[in-house]
């Protein structure tokens, strides 16, 4: 049986209805915003500030009748509802926590048991 990395949501631990975690996004850094200005050569800069930061990661969520399948769907639907920011927690990075939340679309395909979860840290 293969360990999969542990990941905590506010106070659920969303791997526990994970079979694999792969892919973690975790880019370096947030975006920048630039407000410039042209001038003769070259630009002002008139403000700089730093956007939010995106992370995500693809999952193989357990199950292994569509029964099992569909009651992990629903309970990680659960687990990542929420409108306040929560601490998400990546077992390989134990001591930093990203306060996120949930961000676009959370696909999922039921024909390989897959999706990706998808997280905005407005914070940056």
């Amino acid at each position: 049986m293969s360990k999969v990395i542990k990941v905590t949501y506010g106070d659920n631990i969303l791997s526990d209805l994970f079979e694999s975690v792969t892919n973690i996004k975790r880019d370096i850094g947030s975006g920048w915003n630039n407000n410039t200005q042209a001038k003769k050569e070259g630009v002002d800069v008139i403000t700089s500030s730093r956007g939010p930061r995106n992370i995500s990661f693809d999952y193989l969520i357990k199950g292994t009748f569509f029964s099992e399948i569909n009651a992990n769907k629903q309970r990680l639907a659960s687990y990542i509802n929420s409108e306040d920011t929560l601490g998400l927690v990546f077992e390989d990075e134990p001591n930093k926590v990203w306060y996120a939340l949930p961000d676009g679309e959370q696909s999922f395909s039921t024909e390989n048991k897959s999706g990706t979860l998808t997280f905005i840290v407005p914070e940056g």
